[in-house]
Formats: structure tokens, sequence, C-alpha cells
């Protein structure tokens, strides 16, 4: 019988051993499916935003057009001919709407050009990341069964006596936080559910694990049959994700101003290029703007 529960240890060792690796490569692949949930939203956002500034080089690319065949023949005719014909003010006019309007298409490519660099770039991670997820989950075997040894499994025990006769007992260890975990795995798969059906954007979505993570710890916080050495882990635990949630919160909320400035700063310029701003007008517009961003980014990190 002795030999019996070594081989039941050893067996039970090599099982534990198994599911850690399973659990750890489990783990890394959950971290990569994180990163590919936010490049998966940036991945969106930057093929929008390339279709829009392919649709806006078309336009520029066809007012330039519009000019050439307008104005190429009077413009070419007036170099050929008198000079003062070629500096009068209806001349110099329409070379400074085409000069303009170069201006215009060369500004749409770009910020085309810039989109379609972050694009390839976000791409070229996304296919990394789901290559990894791929390699750790064939290397070891990612499925439920994986995950059939408890992190805590049951040890089995040596019959008193040795060699006395009556087979083995084994004792199981109850998971107490089954209840809390279960909770857990459900609000978590509801927020992967509604950020890939695009009802929450990144943002959303980190706030609400977030905010999962700390009801968890608050949970198992509330048992009342904690060990010393359990309560002192999961305060820990539920301190760090208090702390976690401010860091995040404290991030997006600068990346959602910072983000709404830059929109307002490219307003202006598009209103500059577009000539409904003079000079004066844009660089006025932009002082203002970045002191009224500088002064909200200084309040909020002040109330952080």
């Amino acid at each position: 019988m002795v030999g019996q529960a070594k081989q039941q240890y050893d067996n039970l060792t090599t099982a534990i051993i198994n599911a850690a690796r399973a659990r750890a490569a489990a783990a890394k692949i959950e971290e990569n499916e994180k990163t590919i949930l936010e490049l998966e939203g940036k991945q969106t956002t930057l093929q929008s935003q390339q279709t829009q500034q392919q649709g806006v080089v078309s336009q520029r690319q066809g007012e330039l057009d519009d000019l050439h065949a307008r104005y190429d023949k009077e413009i070419q005719g007036a170099a050929l001919g008198d000079s003062r014909e070629m500096k009068s003010n209806n001349i110099q006019s329409k070379i400074s709407q085409i000069y303009a309007a170069q201006d215009r298409l060369r500004e749409a490519n770009s910020a085309l050009s810039a989109t379609t660099s972050e694009l390839n770039r976000v791409n070229s991670q996304l296919n990394s990341l789901n290559a990894a997820n791929q390699t750790l989950a064939e290397k070891y075997q990612i499925s439920a069964e994986s995950f059939t040894v408890p992190e805590t499994p049951g040890i089995p025990t040596v019959p008193a006596g040795g060699d006395g006769g009556g087979g083995g007992n084994t004792t199981t260890a109850t998971d107490k936080f089954a209840a809390e975990k279960e909770w857990r795995e459900q609000q978590e798969a509801l927020a992967r559910i509604a950020y890939a059906k695009g009802e929450t954007d990144y943002i959303a979505y980190t706030k609400r694990m977030d905010a999962i993570a700390v009801d968890f710890y608050k949970k198992q916080l509330a048992h009342t049959d904690l060990t010393a050495t359990e309560q002192l882990t999961i305060e820990a635990q539920y301190q760090e994700a208090v702390r976690k949630g401010k860091e995040d919160l404290s991030k997006f909320t600068a990346e959602e101003m910072e983000a709404a400035y830059n929109d307002e700063v490219a307003k202006a310029k598009q209103h500059y290029i577009d000539g409904e701003y003079s000079y004066e007008t844009y660089t006025e517009v932009l002082e203002r703007l970045q002191l009224t961003h500088l002064a909200t980014m200084a309040e909020a990190s002040a109330g952080i």
C-alpha cells in the first residue's frame, strides 16, 4: 500500500506540474488577449480613419485637377505673352489657388501616409500576438482538461498501519471561493462579449474589468473563516486592484483629454487650410486651445 500511495503522489505531482504549466500558459494567453483587444480597437479606428482620409485625398486631387483644367491654358498663355499679364492680379490669384490646392493635397497625403503606417504597425503586432497565443495553446495543450487539477488539490493519505488491509482514502480540499470565482468569470465574460460586439470601447471595457477585480476581492474579504495568511494575501490583492483601477482611470482621462485637444487642433488647421481662418486667427486659436488644454490637464493631475 505504501508503494501505491507513492505512485499516487507521483501521479498527482505530475498532474499538478502539468496543470500549473497550463495555467501559466493560459495566463500569458489572457494577457496577450487583453493587448489584442486594445489593438483591435485601434485597428478599427485606424481603418475608419484611413477610409475617411482616402476620400479626402481623392477630393483634394479632384479640386487640384479641376483648377489645372480651368486655369493652365490661361496661365501658360500669360507666361508666353507680356510679363505684365503674368504679374497681373488675375493670373497671380489663379496661381495662388493652384498652390493652395497642392498644399491641401500634400497635407491629405501626409495624414493618410501616417495613418497607413500606424495601421501596418498595429496589424503586425496583432499577427505576432495571435501567432504567440496559437503556439502557447498548442505547446501546452490549453483546454478545459488542462484545469482539472485544483489549485489546492486533495492529497492521498496513507492508511494507518502502513501495509494493513483495506483501500487507501483520499481527502479533497474544497474551494471556499468557488462562488466568487464563478461570479468573476461570468462578469468578465460579459464584459468581453460587450467589447467584442462593439457595445463598449476599450476604455469602458478596461474600467469594467478593473471594477470586477475590486469587487471580486471585496467578496472574498467578506468571508468570516479566512486564515491570517488568506486575509493578508487577499487584502494585498484588493489594494493592488484598487491602485490599478486608479492608474487606468488617470491614464484614460489624460488620453481622452489629449484626444479632444488634438481633434480641436486638427479642426483649426483644416479651417486655416480651407481659407476660413487667416494666419493670425489660426495662431490665436491654437494658442487659446493650448492654454486651455494645459490648464485642464493640470487640474486633472491635481485631482488624482
